[in-house]
This record gives structure tokens, C-alpha cells and sequence, in this order.
């Protein structure tokens, strides 16, 4: 660099670029970034990009920050739904169909038992949809226990895979590994870890939940 400012402003950079080239290049950016020792503003579409280069990822819609924080933070602890839809792949499910009864969640034929922070924080703010990454959801077979699913697709990525399926709460997507990979047309279960959900309010905002 000729000039040592103090901030940079990239927009799309490696855009137009091969795969091959844009890995190495996002690895000359992040360096250049530390060398100069300045403030890099990064604006990018690809997740995979933006958590490679950055300290901190700014998630915007029509012109207003959503949320500022690590990709981990961002997938981990989304402040809305808008959020936690945009960030992740293979994309977050949401589900809409939800009760809550008392001490129960209801989702489709699976039900689960809610916790005293849950139960408190749901009498304040009823949730509206609930949200499971697909990395969070156990495959087993029809005789397990979940949320009952139909495999419609199956999609081999290396040493994992996605499984698209169809529930009586919507399309379902889950990862596996890649040899755990059921038939498509197979009858399944699809279990949620509970430390993975994430509720919503009517308003789209993330329900806060304290556990003690």
C-alpha cells in the first residue's frame, strides 16, 4: 500500500472470482487487514466469506443493523428471526405450528417438556414459531422418537449430508453423516435438541430464556 489509511471500504471484492481464487484472496485481505492495523468495513453476501475475514459480522435489512456479532453469536444467539433465517447453511427450519400448553411443547405429533425459564419467559411473551437448525435435529428410524418425517431428498456433501423432509409442521431439512444417509421415500423421526431451539415472538424478535 502506497497510502496508510485508516479505513478501508470493500464492496464485493472477490465477487466475480473463482472459488480457488477467492479462499486464497480472502487469506492476502485478512492479512493485509492486520498488517495496516486500520478499521476494514467488508460487505459481502457470502457467509462463508464474511466469517473468514471478519472480527465482527454486521447482519443488515433495508438499511438498518440486525445484529452485530461473531458468526457463532450470530447462529448461536440470533436477536430476531430475520437473523436467524439469513445466517447459516443450510438455512434454519421454522416452524409456525407450535403450541405451548402449560409445561408442554407441541410440535406436529412430538411433544416435549418445557423448563421453569421457559414457562416464565412464554407467560410474558407467547412464542409464535420456533426455530431448529438443521445440524440440530437427530435422524432415527420410524420407530424413534421425534417429529414423524418423510425423507423427499437426499443430499450427499462429502462427509455429510442434508436430508429434506416433508412433516406435518412443513419442510424439514436435517444434517447427518454421510454414512447415516436414510433412503429417499424412507419413513423417519426427526428429534430436536432442546438446547437448540430458538422461539420467536409474534414480532419476529428471539425470546430471551434464563436458565438458572
Amino acid at each position: 500500500m502506497v497510502r496508510r489509511p485508516k479505513m478501508f471500504i470493500m464492496d464485493e471484492p472477490l465477487g466475480h472470482l473463482e472459488e480457488y481464487l477467492r479462499i486464497e484472496l480472502r487469506r492476502e485481505i485478512r492479512a493485509l487487514h492486520e498488517a495496516t492495523g486500520g478499521t476494514t468495513f467488508y460487505i459481502t453476501h457470502d457467509q462463508q466469506e464474511a466469517a473468514a475475514v471478519s472480527d465482527r459480522i454486521a447482519v443488515m435489512s433495508e438499511g438498518r443493523v440486525q445484529q452485530v456479532g461473531t458468526m457463532r453469536q450470530l447462529i448461536e444467539t440470533p436477536n430476531n428471526r430475520f437473523v436467524a433465517e439469513f445466517v447459516g447453511e443450510p438455512p434454519i427450519n421454522i416452524f409456525e405450528t407450535l403450541t405451548v400448553d402449560g409445561g408442554t411443547m407441541r410440535l406436529a405429533d412430538f411433544s416435549m417438556p418445557l423448563s421453569a425459564a421457559q414457562q416464565a419467559a412464554f407467560a410474558r411473551t407467547p412464542p409464535a414459531s420456533v426455530g431448529i437448525r438443521p445440524a440440530r435435529l437427530a435422524i432415527s428410524d420410524s420407530a424413534g422418537t421425534g417429529i414423524s418425517a418423510i425423507a423427499t431428498s437426499v443430499q450427499p456433501m462429502g462427509e455429510s449430508g442434508a436430508v429434506l423432509c416433508q412433516t406435518d409442521a412443513g419442510p424439514t431439512t436435517a444434517l447427518t453423516s454421510a454414512d447415516a444417509l436414510p433412503a429417499e421415500g424412507a419413513a423417519l423421526r426427526l428429534r430436536p435438541d432442546p438446547d437448540g431451539l430458538h422461539f420467536f415472538a409474534a414480532n419476529g424478535q428471539r425470546i430471551a430464556i434464563e436458565e438458572r
